[in-house]
């Protein structure tokens, strides 16, 4: 910091230096003239005992009144509560009258008066005694900026004055010399900036604060917050309040200095919930940034409660500054621990530190700020509240993906639980079938008389449904030969049982899945092979495995009559929804193809989800 200080110090020792080694030259203006900041052609003397008058500045003979060059874009007065004239020559050297406009683009100004003097030093125009409280239809333009007329002759000499006076704290003064189609043209311009920044501003705290009371997101309240008082003190630094609202006690010099300490509190604590930083830092080290937001928000208090003064502006200030470097070193901090946020944060931030720094600097050191900076410094702030805009709205988006992602987990959980205890269940029945039923169909069996041969075959035919049913439930093949030789299995004892002719084809690579995969897409099989046995009247029938590298494609096709309805939402078998469900739990996908010639059903899995 002392660094800094001796720099800026020594910047302005050689800017004053550079002011008194030149004398201003005349600004002299052709047909094609469309403005001019004067660099160069302006010098200003400062009036400390505020008693100079245009008359004593005229009857000077003896340049008693040490005027300086101003070789800078913009005069920085810097903190000196009292009158600072400002002298510039200008020369028409077109052959037509000239209509210009003298402008002064900086609202507080306390009293600020204006002067032509022709080259007989005879005073031709003079307005004086106008203010940042001067209404605009009292003023000698109609405009947001200081604005005076300027007539001038071909081949004629003009000397121009201006005295300004700020008391309680830093003035600047940003002049330009407009054509009057030019001053139009800016005027226009900057006013629709005005308006389309206020819209900007109003849509984003209007969005975010109907967003926080449908969602409680503190993060959506902290946004609408720095919104709202940035766009006030926006609109109070380019006269917007002093122009249309000049008699409310609140809205004063001193609006924009509230308003930039409610905003540093409201963008620490945006900050907080914006880069996560509860679940990086411990309660010791938010409860410490939380402090210094509240320091921030007392400052905006102590501001609005006292009048204002250079010392109000440079608390101010200091608080901004170190708001806005705590607030760099948690996206630092976050970009180190790899959170997106904090690049996007990152990104909208770099403008707002260059004019904050700017901002305190020029009110602390009273360095030089260029015209650049002065138009465009205070709408750099929108490129974060856009930016940050748009990253409030990804990151809403994103958690809505996660809490999606996050419920359908949890039914992926709940349907693999729901298997599992099917699984379970189905083991239990077939070894009570196996191991109970099936043990005393056999002994009754050995009761029946030798030559009861029908009860005999009867009972055998029982004990071999029972067999078969015992198997299905808990396909022993399924963990010896895998899903391709189970279900191959599969179709050659229906095709035994059946009559119908089932072709089983299975190409590519085996890739084994899960065990839970595995016996799922085996129920799934089964079930539309049994499907084709029951339903469809089909003398043949096809069933394909073909294991691509990231999927299986699962095929069963038919010769039988179809069925009416192809849509797997809607149909009535309990089977086929039995098939889609599992189907969507497996997240993979299902299609049906229908007609009188026959049926086809795909399935496709991807492995990635179900590999072992």
């Amino acid at each position: 910091m002392l660094v800094r200080t001796c720099l800026c110090f020594l910047f302005l020792w050689g800017s004053h230096t550079a002011m008194a080694q030149h004398n201003p030259s005349v600004l002299r203006i052709d047909g094609h003239f469309a403005k001019n900041t004067l660099f160069g052609h302006a010098a200003y003397f400062s009036d400390t005992s505020q008693t100079v008058t245009i008359e004593a500045l005229l009857s000077d003979r003896a340049n008693q009144y040490d005027f300086q060059l101003v070789d800078k874009q913009i005069l920085n007065i810097g903190f000196a509560p009292w009158a600072h004239w400002v002298r510039c020559q200008i020369r028409n050297e077109a052959n037509q009258e000239q209509a210009l406009v003298f402008g002064v683009d900086f609202v507080y100004i306390d009293d600020l008066a204006f002067y032509i003097v022709d080259d007989q030093r005879k005073v031709r125009y003079r307005k004086e005694h106008i203010s940042r409280r001067t209404p605009i239809v009292d003023r000698p333009m109609a405009h947001r900026m200081f604005a005076f007329p300027v007539i001038i002759k071909p081949n004629q000499t003009l000397t121009l004055y201006c005295r300004a006076i700020r008391e309680k704290s830093v003035l600047m003064l940003p002049i330009t010399l407009y054509s009057q189609h030019e001053f139009i043209k800016y005027g226009f311009s900057f006013d629709l900036l005005i308006s389309l920044g206020t819209g900007i501003l109003l849509i984003a705290f209007l969005t975010s604060l109907s967003l926080f009371l449908v969602t409680k997101k503190s993060l959506l309240c902290y946004y609408a917050i720095y919104t709202v008082s940035y766009g006030i003190a926006f609109m109070g630094m380019v006269g917007i309040w002093d122009h249309y609202m000049p008699n409310i006690p609140l809205l004063g010099e001193n609006t924009h200095l509230v308003m930039f300490g409610i905003a540093g509190f409201a963008q620490l604590n945006f900050t907080i919930e914006f880069l996560l930083l509860r679940s990086l830092l411990n309660r010791k080290w938010i409860n410490g940034i939380k402090i210094i937001s509240l320091l921030s928000l007392s400052a905006a208090v102590y501001v609005l409660i006292l009048p204002f003064s250079f010392t109000n502006s440079s608390i101010i200030a200091i608080v901004g500054l170190v708001t806005e470097l705590l607030i760099l070193g948690l996206i630092v901090f976050g970009l180190i621990h790899r959170k997106y946020e904090a690049l996007i944060y990152f990104i909208s931030f770099l403008p707002l530190l260059i004019s904050i720094t700017w901002f305190a600097i020029s009110v602390l050191f009273s360095v030089d700020i260029s015209w650049v900076f002065f138009k465009f410094g205070y709408a750099i702030p929108f490129v974060q509240i856009i930016v940050l805009g748009i990253g409030i709205g990804f990151k809403l988006i994103r958690e809505k993906e996660e809490s999606l992602t996050e419920v359908s987990t949890i039914h992926q959980q709940y349907a693999e639980q729901l298997l599992n205890a099917q699984e379970t269940e189905r083991r239990r029945i077939a070894k009570d079938l196996h191991d109970d039923i099936g043990t005393s169909l056999i002994a009754l069996r050995g009761k029946l008389p030798a030559n009861s041969s029908d009860a005999h075959n009867f009972l055998d035919q029982i004990i071999a449904d029972v067999r078969a049913v015992s198997h299905n439930l808990m396909p022993d093949e399924l963990m010896t030969l895998g899903l391709a030789g189970a279900v191959g299995e599969a179709a050659r004892r229906l095709e035994d049982s059946s009559g119908i002719k089932f072709l089983f084809i299975s190409a590519g690579e085996t890739v084994p899945l899960s065990q839970i995969a595995e016996l799922t897409l085996y129920r799934a099989i089964l079930e539309l092979m049994n499907n084709v046995v029951r339903h469809s009247q089909a003398t043949e029938s096809v069933v394909q495995l073909v294991y691509h590298p990231d999927l299986l494609n699962i095929t069963i096709e038919d010769n039988g009559r179809g069925f009416p309805n192809k849509n797997t939402g809607s149909m009535n078998g309990i089977g086929l929804k039995s098939v889609a469900s599992r189907t969507e739990w497996l997240r993979g996908l299902m299609a049906v193809d229908t007609s009188v010639a026959g049926t086809t059903i795909r399935l496709e899995i991807p492995y990635d989800l179900h590999l072992p």
